[in-house]
């Protein structure tokens, strides 16, 4: 919250936001907002009993803090398994246009 209220004073004294830095305080400001009606649950007793029920019919109703990316090991698996064959494909685009300018290279040089 604090370095909120810094980008909103350095907002209002005219200075541009950066990306980041409007994420950043997009998502506290609705984290700030969604802590009022997540706080009924927390005060009322037993209404955390009714929080799973709510949670299905508002499920963007928790804090951005409420969540953890989660990432199963076929999930990385996959990408990496992506980012493996991506590599592999530039590297043979690399060879491939390294042999057609050295050849147009050596046919130049042939030529003279």
């Amino acid at each position: 919250v604090r370095v909120s209220k810094q980008l909103i004073r350095k907002k209002l004294m005219g200075h541009p936001l950066s990306l980041r830095e409007h994420k950043l305080l997009v998502r506290t400001t609705a984290d700030c907002f969604k802590l009022i009606p997540f706080s009924f649950f927390v005060i009322v007793p037993f209404a955390e009993l009714a929080l799973p029920f709510v949670l299905r019919i508002f499920p963007n109703m928790l804090p951005s803090t409420f969540f953890e990316k989660q990432y199963d090991s076929a999930y990385l698996s996959r990408k990496l398994q992506a980012k493996q064959e991506l590599a592999s494909f530039l590297q043979e685009i690399v060879k491939e246009r390294t042999k057609a300018i050295l050849a147009r290279e050596r046919g130049a040089t042939v030529s003279c």
